[in-house]
């Protein structure tokens, strides 16, 4: 439901609104037109000097914009009379010459010009040559006109279907611009005796300007014999460089929303080099050019986000947020109202297989019925594709480079959708031919590689590495498919591939069970989760309804109604969870939720095609939508209170807000629409529709405690229900397109149901999720409100959906999935030393919860909760207990707990505590009352701080290395208070051993310890250019050179460089951005022998010196350093933003830290098996391990069944064929 992209006249441009996008600046925005002012003063000289102007140059780069907005105020201002002409050519029209008469007499009337009148039959060239002609404005000057036609190239485009009236047309201008007496009219003066007084033959009281794109400079040549002054007064516009395009964003117009460094920015993400083409030497920020009308583009774009989300600034966040969805979306919009052979023509042939743009003769796109000539020229006017002339053939490509990168995301996608439907279909095929028995067998086919093989360690490999494409394959229609065959693939070879595409597909594998139309009574058509999750009531397609109790392994109905009920159409629990409501076509029955017992029975006049159901998040409304269109309102706990009639034409599901004065309804009339119905005091309700246009126009509505609403491309509108304006926060997602949205009951959690089939279940709110998890190859039933068929928990925990076949699939996603789930940004998470349990807390709960690791032994421990007094800020796991950091107003209390019992292991400590040692043997105390500093041990509480670091005016602070196995205490110098001493300890068997002592230190420097304690890097805060590096060791320190700038993020790396265990070191220069990969190597200690070459941002570390994790923003990768081989590759780039990895749990699981959570990944082998079958029960059916070459034995059993079944049938099978184990 989306609008067609219009790119139209320009919005009036003004403070708040400076850039008009792809639409050129006219001349009432003159003032906002900047970065041009070289090429306006050259081309205003040239206009002056000459009678007759060429203006030329490529599309995109502003001709008409520098023309209106650059030169017509000037020209003004020098006493000429700009007239802009765009040629009307078509049929129908006036004469072309005619054109430039009547725009000249219009443009005098609207000035008011005082002029001679026109006489009939006057042509253009006579009249322009009147003997005294003047022309005086209204305060009295003289004036001259200057005829500028602007896209002069349509006079060879469209003009080749009017070759006479073109003909006709280029000797009249010819007579203008060469001011030569046209032929007839000489003619006629020789025939008649007119006295040449009547026509002043010297005078040219007018000029000409012709403005046309670059590429049919080739078509005007051929007007230059009858016209050569086409050829003396040429200027070309070339695209802006940095300074220029950074003057057209950061300007004395449009400083108050931009600042000169984000401006910068803006710049250097539209450039582009041609530093290819030029010597080596010149400044490569001189050859970066920028194409204005993208430039444009963005800027408009990233301001109307400002706008929307009430800023009063462009931020470094909305840039980076927008930066690409606007190029993506602008890309999309362009396409969207074309026929996909548009599009594919656009992505295949016009990007290179390696990603480069390409251009495509359109003689043969039009030939090949790619496109057509009409499809072509909107294209090229919407500045998605632009023409060019290539030895003498007309080309079309893309604008930007930026386009295709876009395009290529585009098409990587089709391809992969394409492939993915492809291969099923090739699978099914193959299913049906192995039943009947009347091919060969395509698993068998697959491993003709393996018999070439004599080598069994070969053969297992490839056998594991396709079975590891495979499950890839699977993975975004069948995540539990891509398990199995990753397990599979692990049980042929411990490879790089078959771990990744184990937990590449185990994100997307949740705990789940499911309810077949057998146990709930039929096909279910509607449902609903209680607020904690532990109830799921049901409504079959016989009205049917069973409720049933999911904390108890037995899968069967609670109770049952009694009476019985059989027209049940919609359910809802009350948020207090203690009723549930049943709508029926005469009544809403309030039934007790946990017994079924009648509570309350309130009539209505329901109808089934508009059943809903709503509470209100206190619990004290309840609403109902009724058959005569109007909801009926209850506050259901007070049976004297009379009940409401509130108008509601349309709506098809609500919200009530707390005070249950205001409903948001949201429906279809003409369209999809939401409005407000507010009680006034009067008692009566009164809708009004909330304006959506500023989210466009809206593919869902979607009531709840909030409102939401999402278009093409991921911009999710969110509306707050209680608030009378219609503010909307926007949010834009790159790998989203959002179809519909489903809101829990109170608004505290949502379900976006993207294009793609994807599910993603997130708490909070869109804009910014607590937590989200994804589903995959959900099949959900056909229902215009998806509220009735999917149900969510308030904190995002648990799902339910019915799906096509009526099955209920009941999903435990995060947290209830700790391992392979993205956990809260802001949850507190660790896991014990030993890897056996894991320790969660969220700040809106005052608990603990230890989940346990699935075990080795399958004898897995029951969770436990530990209650608190409130929630903690932080939280470690210790192998002597959790530690749990309270922070209530200004005081800070650290506590110890049994991770058995959840009881204090020591007295509680007054102060911030954090972990020591490998596996938090020690426990430093900071912030106390008393301004003390101490060490504790966990396992009994003795203190272990070394004598003379515990006195208030001791250290003013404490450095700790990566891994907190050293740490440093600062203080002043007694000899000079500007200098600092630092005295290192190692912590060893529980307690903390001296290491070193640097003097004459800066103070408060930027630092990093090492972990192996026996070397410190130091920036110094004086602005020096050099870091130093102290070895513990030796006397001297060593000076690195390192920039001050870089210094400080730099020596956020350097402590790593070392591996905990002391036998590697990592050597290069880290780069300083999260995107930017750089060079570096891991060499042994020891001696210097290179382990591997590799390139990445960041680094850790396993705790055994077995392990190196590097990483960037977009995935992760893990190198074996015994044998240098990779054991893990993991792509995140639908998640992105990896800003972190740590080995925990004894090195078998890395923690992950994202921007908006927290992910736990299974690293050993082992764990990584325990874990993907505690996510699912389901094993391989016989047909799919015959159908990806698993077991010969499937195979031969469905030939067997398909032989017995028809006789006749005896197909051949190849014995050459090699089989799979």
């Amino acid at each position: 439901m989306n609008a067609p992209h219009d790119f139209g006249p320009p919005q009036q441009l003004d403070p708040q609104n400076p850039w008009p996008g792809l639409a050129s600046y006219d001349e009432s925005s003159w003032e906002f037109f900047s970065g041009r002012g070289a090429e306006s003063d050259e081309l205003l000289r040239r206009i002056v000097d000459e009678q007759v102007t060429v203006l030329f140059g490529k599309s995109g780069l502003g001709k008409s914009s520098i023309l209106k907005a650059g030169i017509f105020p000037r020209l003004r201002d020098k006493g000429y009379l700009p007239i802009l002409v765009r040629l009307q050519i078509h049929p129908g029209a006036a004469p072309l010459i005619e054109q430039l008469s009547l725009a000249l007499f219009e443009a005098l009337r609207v000035q008011a010009v005082d002029h001679v009148p026109l006489h009939a039959g006057q042509s253009l060239w006579s009249y322009l040559h009147t003997p005294e002609l003047e022309f005086w404005t209204k305060l009295n000057y003289m004036t001259s006109p200057v005829f500028v036609l602007d896209q002069f190239e349509e006079v060879f485009t469209l003009g080749r279907a009017m070759p006479a009236e073109v003909a006709a047309f280029r000797i009249a201008l010819a007579d203008l611009a060469e001011n030569r007496i046209p032929a007839a009219l000489q003619q006629h003066r020789n025939e008649s005796g007119v006295d040449d007084d009547e026509i002043d033959t010297e005078a040219m009281p007018y000029k000409i300007v012709l403005s046309l794109r670059e590429d049919f400079l080739a078509d005007l040549e051929d007007w230059c014999p009858i016209m050569p002054s086409l050829r003396r007064n040429r200027m070309r516009l070339l695209p802006m460089g940095r300074k220029q395009a950074l003057l057209a964003v950061y300007n004395d117009h449009t400083k108050h929303l931009v600042t000169e460094e984000l401006a910068g920015k803006i710049v250097d993400f539209l450039s582009r080099s041609v530093a290819k083409d030029a010597d080596d030497n010149v400044n490569a920020s001189a050859l970066l050019t920028v194409e204005p009308a993208l430039l444009s583009l963005f800027c408009r774009e990233v301001n109307e986000h400002r706008k929307q989300l009430g800023a009063q600034q462009v931020t470094y966040d909305l840039f980076e947020g927008g930066k690409d969805t606007i190029i993506t979306g602008f890309y999309c919009r362009s396409l969207a109202p074309f026929p996909s052979r548009v599009r594919h023509f656009v992505e295949e042939e016009l990007i290179t297989e390696h990603g480069y743009r390409n251009s495509y003769s359109i003689d043969d796109a039009i030939g090949n019925r790619f496109v057509t000539k009409e499809e072509l020229a909107t294209l090229v006017d919407g500045r998605l594709l632009r023409l060019d002339h290539q030895h003498g053939t007309e080309r079309v490509e893309l604008t930007h480079d930026l386009l295709t990168k876009a395009a290529l995301e585009e098409r990587d996608q089709r391809r992969v959708e394409e492939q993915v439907v492809a291969e099923r279909k090739k699978r099914d095929k193959l299913v049906r031919h192995v039943i009947v028995g009347g091919i060969v067998l395509l698993c068998l086919t697959l491993t003709v590689y393996w018999i070439w093989s004599s080598n069994e360690t070969q053969r297992k490999l490839a056998q594991s590495r396709a079975l590891a494409t495979f499950a890839g394959a699977a993975r975004d229609q069948d995540p539990v498919l891509g398990v199995l065959l990753s397990l599979e693939s692990l049980k042929r070879a411990d490879t790089s591939e078959a771990r990744s595409a184990l937990l590449a597909a185990g994100q997307y594998v949740w705990p789940s069970v499911a309810l077949d139309p057998n146990e709930v009574g039929g096909p279910a058509t509607v449902l609903a989760l209680n607020k904690k999750g532990d109830l799921l009531a049901v409504i079959t397609d016989k009205s049917a309804l069973s409720v049933f109790d999911l904390s108890k392994p037995i899968r069967k109905p609670l109770w049952s109604p009694k009476p019985a009920i059989n027209d049940a159409m919609f359910v809802a629990f009350s948020p207090d969870q203690t009723l549930l409501a049943v709508a029926r076509p005469g009544s809403v029955d309030l039934l007790y939720a946990r017994t079924g017992e009648l509570f309350r029975s309130l009539q209505q006049t329901g109808t089934p095609d508009r059943a809903f159901l709503v509470f209100s998040p206190d619990g004290k409304w309840l609403a109902s939508l009724q058959k005569k269109e109007e909801i009926r309102l209850w506050d259901y706990l007070e049976p004297s209170a009379a009940e409401a009639t509130v108008p509601a034409s349309g709506v098809l599901a609500m919200s009530i807000t707390r005070n249950g004065e205001t409903i948001i309804g949201a429906g279809q009339r003409e369209h999809l629409f939401m409005e407000r119905i507010e009680q006034k005091q009067d008692g009566s309700w009164v809708p009004t529709e909330i304006d959506l246009t500023r989210c466009l126009y809206p593919q869902s509505v979607s009531p709840g405690a909030e409102t939401f609403s999402g278009n093409f491309k991921a911009t999710t509108c969110v509306y707050t229900a209680a608030r009378r304006s219609e503010d909307a926060d926007y949010v834009a997602s790159e790998d989203r397109r959002i179809d519909d949205v489903v809101w829990s009951p109170g608004g505290g959690a949502f379900a976006e149901f993207l294009n793609s089939g994807d599910i993603i279940v997130g708490e909070g709110k869109p804009k910014d999720p607590y937590r989200e998890s994804r589903i995959k190859g959900a099949k959900l039933r056909d229902n215009n409100n998806r509220a009735g068929i999917f149900s969510i928990t308030e904190d995002a925990g648990r799902a339910a959906l019915i799906d096509q076949s009526g099955v209920v699939h009941i999903y435990s996603v995060s947290p209830n999935k700790p391992l392979l789930g993205m956990l809260g940004q802001r949850d507190a998470v660790d896991i014990a030393p030993d890897g056996r349990w894991i320790a969660i807390a969220t700040p809106a709960n005052a608990w603990i919860d230890k989940i346990p690791v699935p075990a080795s032994d399958g004898k897995q421990e029951k969770p436990m909760q530990f209650q608190l007094r409130s929630a903690p800020e932080t939280l470690y796991a210790t192998r002597n207990g959790i530690v749990a950091v309270l922070a209530e107003g200004r005081q800070v209390t650290t506590l110890l707990l049994e991770p058995t019992t959840g009881k204090n292991r020591v007295e509680p400590q007054m102060g911030r505590g954090r972990p020591l040692g490998r596996e938090g043997e020690l426990l430093l105390i900071e912030d106390r009352p008393d301004g003390r500093i101490e060490v504790i041990r966990t396992r009994d509480g003795a203190i272990v701080t070394p004598p003379g670091e515990t006195i208030a005016s001791g250290p003013y602070r404490v450095d700790l290395s990566p891994s907190g196995t050293a740490l440093g205490f600062w203080r002043r110098s007694a000899a000079n208070p500007r200098l600092s001493e630092l005295t290192v300890y190692a912590v060893r068997d529980e307690q903390l051993m001296p290491a070193g002592r640097p003097i004459d230190l800066p103070f408060a420097p930027d630092l990093a310890i090492y972990d192996d304690a026996q070397s410190i890097a130091v920036c110094s805060r004086a602005g020096h250019s050099d870091a130093h590096i102290f070895s513990l060791l030796a006397s001297e320190p060593t000076s690195v050179a390192i920039p001050a700038k870089d210094c400080e993020s730099r020596l956020a790396k350097a402590g790593n460089r070392i591996s905990p265990a002391g036998g590697f070191e990592v050597k290069g220069t880290p780069s300083t951005s999260a995107d930017q990969d750089t060079d570096f190597e891991v060499v042994q200690r020891p001696g210097g022998k290179s382990i591997k070459r590799l390139g990445n941002n960041e680094w850790r570390f396993s705790t055994d010196d077995r392990w190196l994790a590097y990483w960037n923003s977009k995935n992760i990768r893990v190198l074996d350093l015994t044998s240098g081989d990779m054991a893990l590759s993991l792509d995140f780039t639908r998640v992105q933003g990896v800003q972190g990895v740590e080995f925990k749990g004894n090195n078998a699981i890395l923690e992950v830290k994202f921007e908006h959570g927290i992910m736990l990944v299974p690293f050993d082998r082992d764990l990584m098996e325990r874990v993907a079958h505690s996510l699912t029960m389901r094993t391989l059916t016989g047909s799919e391990r015959c159908t990806y070459g698993i077991s010969e034995a499937d195979c031969r059993q469905a030939i067997a069944i398909s032989r017995a079944s028809d006789p006749a049938s005896q197909p051949t099978v190849n014995r050459n064929v090699a089989r799979a184990p």
